[in-house]
């Protein structure tokens, strides 16, 4: 985590960024505009433009203010500097975002945002300025400063769409808004919960309300005056310092009797360092010698600041929390853990560095795709290849396994859909790298994890080749984390058969249609004790290979790719067999629509599927077939269909003969559908299908925290086509010196939409 502080006259800008990656930079702008009237200090437009000029310019920034404003022609060159910043700016009003600070940090630009707390505060009001001079030069002065109170208000207008004499009405009245009037008002994008870093007091707000009113008046008045506002801040140091015996700074006498004109010419520095050794050597004395009142009074003080200090602190973690739950980027139920964690770090590189991990973070929308999905490895370096499955693979899910600091802990729900999103960019990468390693797979030049992570992607592909035809009748979710129950809300799109009405001018339109549901809950896994209801599938499978270590010696490595393929294959055969006689049953979808048998199955037999599809008001698009091999087959030696052979394509019934002739987009050669796959009794050799006529949901169950310890490895294994995937475990038992290999499915099933299928039998 690099950190920059940026001093200057009144204290100093800090901005922090991550050198690892390409993640925000944060700005703390906490302190006044320009040289503030009531102290003198502030930051300056070329300090604030020095510290953008430092920081990396291709990121976004994220300003997080807490100001009292200052100096308006300050704040408009602050403003003009952050509209050439090349990215997003994101502002947080972290505390008060009073008067120029309330509009410079905000440049308005398309794709910014600006938040604010419930607890923070905006105050707006016309520009102000001390004058000097006759009634003409005030006469004068009073027409700029409309004209930049206009130019102001023009500023809220346009970021609030309200009118400019609205804004300057609001200005005019010298408002005070909480986070949620200002957000009301338009002049925030964003509530976020949280605290303010610090409000003003009452007596703060009434103070500067005084002191704008005495501004206005003598403005209005066409009084003179050429002096600056005493510098109260210093005079309370010079006035301390001489109270405790200092009575030099810098070679500077110094007394309470000191005129401003004489304050101004000490040094600031050294006047802040007397300070600071003054209120240094109240703490040691406090601490060692008997306390005077004087010293008590003091040691009080520093107490007064540590605890503002740290309030100040839990604030602004308490507050950059909820902003990663607003931003889903951490779990709700996980806020007040990350607080607690984080304030515990005594060293402030180590806290950022913690919270650096939850900002890096991607955010995880409830509902949305998978973290990163896609192939984000660039580099066609097989180096870089091999380092980035291994990171995303299995250093990533060591690194889930080994969590053992609280023995307690279940895995959150991001955390979950992380390992999913992390399993489909190692699929992604191995496919498209594919020849590239097994090119040095033939030349011993490849990591034992990356060998493994190849074999893992072949049996997730003779697993997901089985289960192929699920996606053709079916709406398939895929790595859903279960959260404290077994039920998942499957969405799918209802058929539409409700005739067109007309439209009535004395009724309108009315609401009727077939579009009742559109999700329908599907129970997912089992714990061999409950078992499915009726006509609906789910279970938890899985296919094992043990073997000791005598048996790995005795055979080369690479033979166990063979076990896997096959045990993944069988392990698709048994879950796709569950299903189909599950759910794809009468009692589910109805009397078949054909009955034929094998030998008498031709090319009549689909056009009358055709026919009973369209009669079910199925759309052109998104049919589909399968057919028992016995089926398929003649459909091949179909005579009238030779013709569409000519095309050329190696899967002409499917482009060709199906497709053209026919409305179904794919057909699905499913070997003995009718020996394997049929329920008891019902003969089932195919189906014609349309999407939502069968609604299927996997879900990996994560083992416990104990048991995590206990596996050498557990990964989650995706298709990178499909997004099917399932988990694979593997452990040992030292006693008997044997490694266990676990491919587990655990899904669900049930019907979707009844008209969204017509079952095929034999005679």
């Amino acid at each position: 985590m690099k950190k920059k502080l940026f001093n200057f006259k009144g204290g100093y800008i800090k901005a922090t960024w991550n050198e690892a990656d390409a993640s925000p930079v944060e700005v703390m702008v906490y302190d006044n505009i320009g040289e503030d009237p009531w102290s003198m200090g502030g930051i300056t437009a070329e300090d604030f433009r020095n510290c953008l000029n430092a920081i990396p310019k291709d990121r976004e920034l994220h300003l997080r203010v807490n100001s009292k404003g200052g100096d308006v022609h300050e704040g408009i060159a602050m403003r003009n500097a952050l509209m050439e910043w090349p990215k997003k700016i994101t502002t947080s009003y972290d505390g008060i975002a009073a008067s120029v600070a309330s509009w410079a940090f905000a440049p308005n630009r398309d794709g910014d945002e600006v938040r604010a707390y419930r607890s923070s505060q905006m105050f707006v009001h016309d520009a102000i300025s001390f004058g000097f001079g006759n009634a003409e030069d005030f006469r004068k002065a009073a027409d700029d400063l409309d004209k930049t109170s206009d130019q102001i208000a023009q500023m809220y207008a346009d970021k609030t769409g309200k009118g400019k004499r609205t804004m300057r009405d609001l200005m005019r009245d010298e408002t005070l808004l909480t986070g949620e009037e200002a957000e009301e008002m338009g002049l925030v994008d964003k509530l976020v919960d949280g605290k303010a870093i610090r409000n003003f007091k009452p007596a703060e707000f009434a103070a500067m309300q005084a002191q704008l009113k005495a501004f206005n008046s003598a403005v209005k008045a066409g009084q003179t005056t050429n002096q600056t506002p005493p510098d109260h801040m210093k005079k309370r140091m010079i006035a301390l310092l001489n109270k405790h015996g200092v009575k030099e700074v810098g070679g500077i006498a110094i007394s309470n009797e000191m005129t401003d004109e004489q304050i101004a010419k000490v040094n600031d520095e050294q006047l802040e360092a007397a300070y600071t050794q003054l209120l240094s050597q109240a703490q040691r004395e406090a601490a060692t010698a008997p306390r005077n009142q004087d010293f008590i009074a003091l040691q009080e003080k520093v107490n007064q600041l540590t605890e503002l200090n740290k309030e100040n602190l839990k604030n602004r973690v308490t507050n950059e929390v909820k902003s990663f739950v607003t931003d889903d980027k951490l779990e709700a139920n996980l806020e007040e853990r990350v607080i607690n964690m984080a304030l515990k770090f005594s060293n402030d590189a180590d806290r950022e560095e913690y919270l650096g991990q939850f900002r890096n973070r991607q955010p995880n929308r409830p509902g949305g795709a998978p973290l990163r999905t896609s192939v984000e490895c660039v580099s066609e370096a097989f180096d870089d290849i091999q380092n980035y499955v291994i990171d995303n693979g299995p250093k990533f899910f060591k690194q889930m396994l080994n969590i053992k600091r609280d023995t307690g802990r279940v895995l959150e729900k991001n955390e979950l859909q992380e390992m999913h999103a992390r399993s489909l960019l190692v699929a992604n990468t191995i496919a498209k790298h594919k020849e590239k390693i097994i090119a040095h797979w033939n030349l011993n030049a490849i990591d034992s994890a990356l060998q493994r992570q190849v074999i893992l992607q072949d049996m997730i592909r003779a697993y997901a080749i089985i289960l192929l035809p699920l996606s053709q009748f079916s709406t398939v979710y895929s790595n859903i984390p279960l959260e404290g129950t077994d039920k998942v809300e499957v969405p799918y799109f209802p058929l539409q058969t409700t005739a067109s009405t007309s439209f009535v001018k004395g009724t309108g339109y009315t609401t009727s249609s077939d579009w009742t549901e559109n999700s329908r809950e599907i129970a997912v896994g089992g714990d061999g004790s409950t078992a499915a209801a009726a006509n609906q599938a789910r279970d938890r499978k899985y296919q094992m290979i043990n073997f000791d270590s005598y048996d790995l010696r005795r055979q080369p490595y690479l033979n166990l790719v063979q076990l896997f393929v096959m045990a993944a294959q069988k392990l698709a055969v048994d879950v796709f067999t569950d299903i189909v006689k599950s759910v794809v049953t009468a009692a589910n979808f109805g009397a078949s629509v054909k009955a034929v048998a094998a030998a008498a199955f031709s090319a009549d037999d689909v056009a009358d599927l055709d026919a009973s599809a369209t009669g079910r008001n199925w759309p052109q698009a998104g049919r589909s077939m399968a057919l028992d091999h016995l089926y398929y087959a003649p459909l091949l030696k179909d005579q009238s269909f030779k013709a569409y052979l000519s095309y050329g394509n190696a899967d002409a019934i499917q482009t060709g003969r199906i497709k053209s002739a026919y409305s179904f987009e794919n057909i699905d050669k499913v070997p003995n559908l009718a020996a394997n796959y049929s329920p008891a009794g019902e003969n089932l050799v195919g189906w014609i299908t349309h999407k939502s006529a069968v609604l299927a949901a996997f879900a990996n169950i994560m083992p416990s925290p104990a048991v995590r310890i206990l596996n050498e490895i557990f990964e989650i294994v995706t298709d990178e086509q499909t997004g099917i995937s399932f988990a694979h475990r593997r452990f040992g038992d030292a006693v008997k010196d044997r490694t266990f290999e676990v491919a587990e499915s655990s899904y669900g099933a049930g019907k979707g939409v009844d008209a969204a299928l017509g079952r095929i039998t034999s005679q």
